[in-house]
């Protein structure tokens, strides 16, 4: 790939638009599929809980020309998909 220069490999983070909690992810997910699920939560403290943890894809979108989408679009176009 010439867009990375000399590197001869390179890490690129993929991810959505913004960052979200598994809770929230679940949410999502619960609601685009119209599932009657409860979310149980496990209840255990999460140590990550106090740092702000987001990876950018700004390296892929700069790189690769890499657009993020919604992580609800994404899921409705796979199940959408036949």
């Amino acid at each position: 790939m010439k867009a990375l220069g000399d590197e001869k490999w390179s890490i690129l983070n993929i991810g959505g638009k913004e960052p979200k909690s598994s809770e929230r992810t679940a949410e999502i997910i619960k609601r685009v599929t119209k599932s009657a699920s409860e979310i149980i939560l496990s209840g255990k403290e999460n140590p990550l809980v106090s740092y702000d943890i987001y990876m950018t894809s700004e390296k892929a979108t700069k790189v690769l020309g890499y657009q993020p989408t919604s992580l609800e679009d994404n899921l409705v176009k796979i199940l959408n998909e036949k």
